[in-house]
């Protein structure tokens, strides 16, 4: 059980790094640290030093009036390489939660040693997993059909003082609307779902990100506590009084003609 629980949570950190698009553009796909709605994880960005506080934040109302509200928090830093660190405390983690409660996880990506860890410090153990990619699908973009269209509209900035955005950052906001026309997939009526993203160009990076779907509800990822500058490097290599283990390597997939 404790091989399956460690290989979820290197799944899940993969998961983080490949959830944003360039600069800072979510692609899909949930991550650590960055959550659902992407934030500073995924291609190597150098030069834009600076650590903050990742919020992810969840509600969806059932249709008896009753909510499910779900929240997560971390602790991000990105050094002038693009080395990044990230501290998160997995509260649930399907079946591989732990009866013992929260748990801290740490996750490391260097890509100047070429290297990615996930920290236990429970255990003082780290996982380490190489950053070389694989042989990969392509774009993997098809047709787009009238059901996957989505318009994209420039926001006009600053954004709303409600979000609490700090000044200074060069935001750039957008509004995606994605529509499914009636009886497309049963549906009675067009079903209507919009994602609001603002941008730094400093940071390059998504700093504020709202979801709205009416058939799972609201999520909300933020940046807080934005602190500019190169972050203590000590953050970014593994303690010296952790054992660090090599993760499994995938078998190969073989691909019949």
């Amino acid at each position: 059980m404790k091989t399956i629980y460690v290989g979820a949570l290197v799944g899940l950190f993969a998961l983080g790094a490949a959830a944003q698009g360039p600069r800072g553009h979510f692609e899909g796909g949930p991550g650590v640290g960055g959550g659902p709605f992407g934030g500073p994880h995924g291609p190597v960005v150098t030069g834009a030093p600076f650590s903050a506080t990742l919020q992810t934040t969840s509600t969806q109302t059932l249709q008896d009036g009753n909510t499910i509200n779900n929240s997560t928090t971390s602790q991000f830093a990105r050094d002038a390489q693009g080395r990044t660190w990230t501290q998160q405390t997995v509260t649930r983690l399907g079946p591989w939660s732990t009866s013992a409660g929260p748990k801290t996880m740490i996750f490391i990506t260097d890509p100047v040693a070429g290297f990615a860890y996930t920290l236990d410090p429970s255990t003082n153990t780290a996982i380490q997993r190489s950053l070389t990619a694989g042989p990969g699908r392509g774009p993997g973009k098809g047709p787009r059909g009238p059901n996957n269209d989505v318009q994209k509209t420039t926001l006009p900035g600053p954004p709303d003082p409600s979000l609490n955005l700090p000044a200074g950052l060069n935001l750039t906001g957008t509004l995606a609307t994605h529509t499914i026309p009636a009886n497309t997939i049963g549906n009675a009526q067009a079903i209507v779902d919009t994602t609001e993203s603002w941008y730094s160009g400093v940071l390059q990076t998504v700093v504020y990100r709202k979801h709205t779907d009416p058939r799972s509800g609201v999520m909300v990822f933020q940046m807080t506590n934005i602190q500019q500058g190169d972050p203590s490097a000590s953050l970014f290599t593994v303690p010296s009084s952790y054992t660090i283990k090599t993760a499994p390597t995938a078998p190969a997939l073989s691909v019949k003609p």
